[in-house]
């Protein structure tokens, strides 16, 4: 009997663990460097490999999955999903979305024409008014840019290659990209020097995991912020995101940072 004692221990000790653990479903769209496939179809980029990272040290396993961004969106809204990767937070995604505390990766929003436009802009919103304006479907650009959108003319567009062709036939004026993004779309595209970035940004943006308010995750988001942080705090975010050709500032004080 007394032999049988740590056995039954072990066993009671790995069924609890078994009880904790779960699985998480993760929810995305394709962003260059934060979410995407690679040449044998598994996902990469620094949204994968952190929440893999984190959820792991956790005692949890995810399952990541691709979908078009406003469909992913939905389905954590819905509770079909657990996290949403790599939203920016804005008010109104904060109606749904719980978001992590700290950001792990940024992005410039800017605007792009053809070359041959002299358009500059200093930044005013007003002077965007006579342009016509291609933004993609279910991005955000900023709270100022998106309080006062309203105001402008602008197509709804689904691709890059949608926004780029439009511009090319004169269809609008001004395309509303991430640089992120635009960068590497461009840097395949045969028609890429018939395109100039506007200098000016429309704003600086900041990506986080976006918890489904549906479900009981305060918990999970909780433990994640502390998990987060530690990495933030000993440099292993910064340096996931150099590795990715990401900028990072972790905006976090401390004696390190």
């Amino acid at each position: 009997m007394r032999i049988l004692w740590p056995i039954l221990i072990f066993a009671l000790y790995a069924i609890n663990n078994q009880s904790i653990a779960e699985t998480y479903k993760f929810v995305g769209t394709t962003f260059t460097h934060i979410l995407e496939k690679d040449s044998s179809g598994r996902n990469k980029g620094i949204g994968v490999e952190l929440a893999t990272k984190i959820m792991s040290n956790l005692g949890h396993d995810i399952e990541i999955q691709i979908y078009p961004w406003k469909r992913a969106q939905r389905m954590v809204k819905n509770g079909q999903a657990d996290v949403l990767i790599g939203p920016y937070k804005t008010q109104k995604r904060e109606e749904f979305f719980d978001f992590n505390t700290y950001h792990f990766y940024q992005d410039y929003m800017i605007f792009y024409s053809r070359v041959n436009e002299t358009f500059t802009w200093n930044g005013e919103l007003s002077a965007l008014r006579k342009f016509n304006i291609g933004l993609m479907a279910g991005w955000v650009y900023g709270d100022k840019f998106d309080n006062y959108k309203s105001q402008l003319s602008t197509v709804t567009l689904y691709s890059f290659k949608s926004c780029f062709g439009m511009l090319l036939k004169k269809r609008i004026d001004l395309c509303a990209l991430n640089q992120r993004n635009a960068q590497q779309y461009l840097s395949t595209n045969k028609e890429r020097n018939k395109f100039k970035k506007i200098a000016t940004p429309i704003s600086s943006t900041k990506g986080f995991y976006g918890f489904s308010k549906q479900k009981d995750l305060q918990d999970l988001r909780r433990k994640f912020d502390q998990e987060l942080k530690r990495l933030i705090d000993n440099k292993e975010v910064y340096k996931m995101n150099h590795r990715y050709g990401l900028t990072y500032e972790s905006g976090i004080t401390n004696k390190e940072n």
